[in-house]
């Protein structure tokens, strides 16, 4: 009946890494090899999967440290425990604005109006990046017209 967008990825680091942005990142992360690590929440995500793909993209591999879900991850981070996470725009917002994390990219196409200062891997040099999810709402068979339109036009 209706499809409607949902969160982007994004790649955060913990504060004490000395990278602002990809490049430095990925500077960083070779310069170190075998060194640092990734919390990996919800293996199979849309973060997990576009955070592989980065990793495949740069050579290098991060150890991998595996969480439940993006909440324990995201502690562990801000204490310091692991180097970077992807997560969900959405787990992450709360860090971001209070400054208890730091944003490196995100894999929406474009920048997300809500935060305009994360740039976006792809304009980062990293056009695979780009990875969007998307939600859609369904119901069983006979539901009204005049309903379905109503909940198509909701988006």
């Amino acid at each position: 009946m209706a499809d409607f967008g949902g969160p982007p990825a994004v790649l955060v680091a913990n504060k004490d890494i000395p990278a602002r942005n990809l490049a430095e990142f990925v500077a960083y992360a070779k310069a170190n090899p075998g060194k640092l690590n990734y919390g990996s929440p919800s293996p199979g995500s849309l973060a997990n999967l576009a955070f592989a793909l980065f990793q495949k993209e740069i050579g290098i591999a991060l150890q991998n440290v595996t969480y439940r879900g993006a909440s324990q991850a995201m502690t562990d981070l801000m204490g310091g425990h692991i180097a970077v996470t992807s997560t969900a725009l959405t787990s992450a917002a709360g860090t971001i604005v209070g400054g208890k994390v730091r944003p490196l990219a995100i894999t929406s196409r474009k920048r997300v109006p809500d935060f305009p200062d994360i740039p976006t891997f792809a304009e980062q040099g990293f056009p695979a990046l780009v990875a969007e999810v998307w939600f859609a709402l369904s119901g069983p068979p006979g539901i009204r017209r005049s309903l379905r339109r109503i909940l198509s036009d909701r988006k």
